[in-house]
């Protein structure tokens, strides 16, 4: 995994909404992107982001191109499949703006593909196909560290947390029962 200062591409597939868990936070959804190049990417928006992209589609309609530049967002290859999915607090993200980067991605879009205005680039993929990442992340329910301190079920899990720092002169460890293998307080 790996940082990329900014994403950019003109979106050509939108999923569905997946909005299966209670808090807002886990809602996602699933897009493609396509760069300059060519190559289509995986995108996966969290919480305010998918419900930004689905206000903007809704209110633009008749849009005949929608492009994003995601700032600050994270890339991951699985299976060599690129995808993209952005921080919770530390993504931007701008659909359409009128900012140069746009300007300059929709100009070169046009002089690449000969077309000035085009009637829809955008599919919609009305079924719920995932690959082994999108997958892993619908059959697992995510939850916080802290969430795990006093389970209440049994499970697995996929763990979200933040590290704010590593200590680099002794080797990972929790503190835990070497019985029964439990976390100790």
């Amino acid at each position: 995994m790996s940082t990329e200062k900014i994403s950019k591409g003109e979106v050509v597939s939108l999923g569905k909404l997946d909005s299966r868990d209670v808090s807002i936070s886990k809602h996602r959804l699933t897009l493609q992107i396509r760069n300059l190049e060519g190559l289509q990417v995986n995108v996966t928006l969290f919480a305010d982001f998918a419900y930004q992209m689905i206000s903007y589609l809704e209110a633009h309609k008749q849009v005949g191109r929608v492009v994003i530049i995601l700032q600050f967002a994270r890339l991951n290859v699985y299976n060599g499949i690129p995808s993209v999915n952005n921080y919770f607090d530390h993504t931007c993200m701008f659909i359409n703006a009128d900012i140069p980067e746009i300007l300059a991605f929709t100009d070169s879009l046009v002089g690449l593909r000969r077309i000035q205005n085009p009637s829809s680039s955008l599919t919609f993929d009305s079924s719920q196909s995932y690959n082994e990442y999108e997958d892993f992340l619908n059959n697992h329910k995510v939850k916080n560290i802290v969430d795990l301190l006093e389970p209440q079920e049994v499970g697995k899990f996929i763990i979200v947390g933040t590290i704010y720092g590593i200590r680099q002169d002794i080797d990972w460890y929790y503190d835990a029962c070497s019985k029964c293998e439990k976390k100790v307080d």
